[in-house]
């Protein structure tokens, strides 16, 4: 009989390890599936088609989810959740660092192919009830100040479904500590939203935001063109008027019905700003730029002007900032905030003052990029184009910034040998 050579052992060794590891991974996943489900059984029934793994990936997938309430006949499906590491290894460590609240090198968690019916009773009975808390006293059509979209409005815009695709990821740095957070979501033909922070320290999956401080904190919206010149014509029609004065109607309302329906009043910078997206729609991006003073603790005892000023509060639409950003709360919301005689009253060993820095774009040498990468620069070219967005990556030859665009993201690549001069936001001391 011959012998079975080596190299095709060491084959078949490798085979039945692969084929052990996948299993494991199917069980871990399968586990985790049936234990959400019966936690979830009082309030809806979990059924999912199939489940896959890339070892080399670190990623694991449930494919063909379908999430039915047990009040309805309706379900919400998902085509693939997908969860991936920052290796192979994640697929057998993650869950346990995750249960011991470690802060992971990499995460990502995908959501696509989410559908749900507009003309089904879930997202009725939700359009309902948020209707039913924007309205104070009286019913208030769809398309008014106040309004909210109804199933039946969705079908005369021609929306008969939501479809959406969702993106979180948690990275850190385990050179300067630093972590970086995202999330995206993505309604097919309707918009985005994102959502990006920098924190100067671990953030564990629990408790992202309550140990590190945060260095930069940006949300950012976007609708296309189409669906918001679809809605636009649409509630003109519906409200009898052009759409020039619908848009009107929206942007320059009394104090009053802005208070009763928003709890705050605009600023004319800020009306300005949002008449000329709901004219040409692009982008709504809110940065945040912390005071390193803030403590999140006691911002209540702040008057509002003083909390912009320590979160450091910037408003930008369709890429241009909004100046001077002033508004001002109704009633209910004033109770919220301090006032001036609050702060007299604070002792300074634990209420923080006002800050007396702020953050601007300050000309930086290209020696002093790579303490920067992350923040906001504006690079100028030798040919004199401009560049503005995140320091992402730096090394001996280029820099990697990163721009928004039509509520997307992309990256340019400028040698160092064609930067003219970088000018990065940072502190700057009064």
């Amino acid at each position: 009989m011959k012998q079975i050579k080596v190299p095709v052992i060491i084959l078949l060794a490798v085979a039945v390890v692969y084929g052990a590891a996948k299993g494991y991974v199917y069980f871990q996943a399968k586990s985790a599936m049936d234990k959400l489900n019966e936690q979830a059984a009082l309030f809806a029934n979990i059924n999912y088609q199939g489940i896959s793994s890339d070892l080399l990936q670190g990623s694991v997938a449930v494919q063909g989810i379908s999430v039915t309430p047990v009040t309805l006949e309706e379900s919400v499906t998902i085509r693939e959740i997908s969860v991936k590491g920052d290796g192979p290894m994640f697929l057998f460590t993650g869950a346990a660092e995750m249960a011991e609240q470690k802060s992971p090198k990499f995460l990502q968690i995908r959501v696509n192919g989410l559908e749900a019916d507009l003309n089904g009773q879930l997202f009725s009975s939700y359009a309902t009830m948020a209707a039913q808390s924007r309205s104070v006293t009286a019913p208030v059509k769809s398309c008014e100040i106040g309004g909210v979209m109804a199933a039946s409005d969705f079908q005369n815009l021609g929306v008969d479904q939501l479809s959406a695709d969702m993106m979180m990821q948690i990275s850190t740095d385990e050179r300067s500590g630093k972590t970086d957070m995202n999330a995206d979501f993505d309604v097919e033909d309707m918009g985005s939203f994102s959502f990006d922070a920098k924190l100067n320290g671990p953030a564990t999956p629990a408790g992202m935001m309550m140990g590190p401080a945060p260095q930069e904190i940006n949300f950012s919206w976007s609708v296309t063109p189409e669906y918001m010149a679809k809605v636009n014509t649409y509630c003109a029609n519906q409200l009898g008027m052009s759409v020039i004065d619908y848009i009107e109607y929206l942007v320059n309302a009394d104090d009053k019905t802005y208070v009763k329906y928003y709890g705050f009043v605009p600023g004319k910078a800020i009306r300005d700003a949002v008449k000329g997206f709901l004219v040409k729609p692009d982008t709504i991006q809110v940065r945040l730029l912390p005071s390193p003073n803030m403590n999140p603790m006691t911002v209540q005892d702040f008057d509002p002007q003083s909390v912009i000023d320590l979160l450091g509060l910037h408003l930008y639409v369709n890429n241009k900032e909004v100046k001077p950003l002033e508004f001002s709360f109704g009633e209910e919301l004033s109770q919220l905030f301090g006032n001036q005689s609050t702060k007299k009253e604070t002792s300074k060993a634990s209420k923080p003052e006002k800050p007396k820095s702020s953050y601007v774009f300050q000309q930086t040498s290209l020696t002093r990029l790579p303490g920067y990468v992350g923040a906001q620069v504006k690079v100028y070219q030798q040919d004199g184009m401009l560049r503005e967005g995140t320091l992402v990556a730096l090394n001996k030859d280029e820099a990697q910034i990163e721009q928004r665009l039509q509520g997307g993201k992309f990256s340019v690549f400028i040698p160092l040998e064609n930067i003219k001069r970088v000018e990065v936001l940072r502190l700057k001391k009064q």
